[in-house]
């Protein structure tokens, strides 16, 4: 009996470490980021979009409305990864508090405060603005109000990979916790 009690407790502890090891693996491989992106439910924006975007003075599209050149192609993004000729797709994931409940940047003021640095940044890390994979949650999402099941499910799908974005080993995160002065509460107090 006490062998084999001791014997199931060892398991336990060997599972336990597997399950560490796979959750820490999560955050440092491509194949996570691979799954995350695989069913289509979450994109990445082009950084040479989002720049765009800015110099034309538009608002970010929703999800549903995001036009087709501005997500990576999965597959593009992860023969960038694996070809060493090629520039490495690097991720940026943006923390931002969102400025009304229908639209976080309605007016562009997030978009006004991070897409200048896009360029000088890519420059900073020897890549160009078209490497940049970037996740906002607005964009890269579906969000509501959904039209159909199915957006309402490829959000549900998503959100379980929100973690990914910010704690991955590969994604540099950026925190814009500037608010403009008539929106409150502060994004300390609400943290997202």
């Amino acid at each position: 009996g006490l062998s084999d009690s001791s014997g199931g407790h060892s398991h336990s502890r060997g599972s336990s470490r597997r399950d560490i090891m796979s959750s820490e693996n999560r955050y440092r491989d491509w194949d996570s980021l691979r799954r995350a992106l695989a069913s289509g439910d979450t994109v990445l924006i082009r950084g040479d979009y989002l720049e765009s975007l800015w110099r034309g003075g538009a608002v970010l599209p929703r999800r549903q409305d995001l036009p087709g050149e501005a997500a990576w192609d999965v597959e593009e993004l992860l023969l960038d990864v694996s070809d060493s000729r090629r520039w490495t797709p690097r991720i940026v994931a943006i923390s931002y508090g969102w400025i009304t409940r229908d639209h976080p940047d309605p007016d562009g003021f997030h978009l006004k405060g991070f897409a200048p640095l896009l360029t000088p940044f890519a420059q900073r890390i020897g890549i160009g603005v078209e490497a940049l994979a970037v996740f906002l949650d607005w964009c890269s999402i579906p969000q509501p109000p959904f039209y159909s099941d199915t957006e309402a499910a490829s959000y549900a799908r998503a959100r379980n990979h929100v973690d990914l974005w910010y704690a991955h080993s590969s994604s540099f995160v950026w925190v814009l916790p500037r608010l403009p002065d008539n929106v409150g509460p502060s994004y300390l107090q609400r943290g997202w």
